[in-house]
């Protein structure tokens, strides 16, 4: 079964339509930009289980390889973005 391969890319389309959302207002929401990059390092996590618990099929290939698209999308055309955010939990914290 690939349970940690479906949860990993659920998290990644969960992420990627918070990530739109955030970039669609009109006012950047940090806790809209954080929760997105939890779930995109979380993602990541249940992808890399996937590779060592060897899971069959090709989505535990695909997920790991979506998240480092993302990401470098994120660094190409925002690349201050997690500087924004990782400021602003410093201020909270």
């Amino acid at each position: 079964m690939n349970k940690f391969s479906r949860g990993s890319i659920t998290l990644i389309l969960f992420a990627f339509i918070l990530l739109l959302v955030n970039w669609s207002i009109i006012q950047f929401s940090e806790p809209i930009s954080l929760i997105a990059y939890l779930l995109l390092f979380v993602s990541g996590i249940l992808g890399i289980v996937a590779f060592l618990r060897k899971e069959s099929g090709f989505l535990k290939g695909s997920c790991l390889l979506c998240i480092a698209a993302i990401l470098f999308f994120i660094s190409w055309f925002k690349p201050l973005e997690i500087a924004r955010v990782t400021t602003w939990l410093q201020k909270i914290i």
